[in-house]
């Protein structure tokens, strides 16, 4: 199993995200981002985005580049800091599944007291509330394999778990927004779903697994 983690943010049905929304919000909660930021592509072959891993600088202010490319519908990925916690961002625009994500070491995250592993947390839920996420996706980070799953319709994500393809089990749980027009994915079987705290705005559905859920503050 990866040690990896990420949870996606995916747009309301017949909604987009509104990500400059949220840069204050990103900025402000970051220690530090790398001004090298990785531009993203669509490949022809599945049109979903992929990182060039190809280095471009931008200028400070960071939170005003950041918004012009955000403003411009730029796809591409930052490397950002909490104190001593790596972790990165990417925005995608293009392809079939346009969404935001966080990719973060799991492993790393264990050595990290409680309240900091909350606050973390936290940051990921108010950030997609600002980008008016209908959806965040929780699993490893090898849910880029699942992506071929998933289909964004008119009512919402809809998960195809039918294929025989790696880490069919690595979707820990999903949060809908309570707003009426985001149900729970099909294709899932969920064990239980609670109201998320401190901003009620999700509904948190934690994925039945057949193997053993992660560590981790939540």
């Amino acid at each position: 199993m990866s040690s990896y983690r990420s949870a996606f943010l995916f747009p309301r049905p017949g909604k987009l995200l509104k990500p400059d929304n949220g840069t204050k919000q990103l900025c402000d909660y970051t220690s530090f981002i790398e001004r090298t930021i990785e531009m993203c592509e669509v490949s022809e072959e599945d049109d979903l985005m992929y990182s060039t891993e190809k280095g471009v600088t931008i200028p400070a202010p960071i939170t005003d580049a950041i918004e012009g490319l955000l403003n411009r519908n730029q796809s591409f990925v930052i490397s950002c800091k909490k104190e001593h916690f790596p972790y990165e961002v990417e925005f995608h625009f293009e392809g079939r599944l346009p969404k935001i994500s966080f990719h973060w070491d799991q492993k790393v995250m264990s050595y990290c007291p409680p309240a900091f592993q909350a606050d973390f947390w936290i940051h990921i839920e108010q950030f997609a509330v600002d980008c008016d996420a209908g959806y965040v996706v929780v699993g490893d980070e090898a849910l880029y394999s699942l992506e071929g799953r998933i289909k964004s319709t008119s009512q919402g994500l809809l998960f195809n778990m039918e294929e025989e393809l790696p880490y069919v089990d690595r979707v820990y749980d999903v949060w809908t927004r309570n707003t009426g027009d985001c149900p729970p994915p099909q294709g899932l079987n969920y064990v239980r779903s609670v109201p998320m705290a401190p901003s009620g705005t999700f509904t948190q559905h934690v994925v039945e697994l057949t193997s053993s859920r992660f560590d981790s503050a939540r």
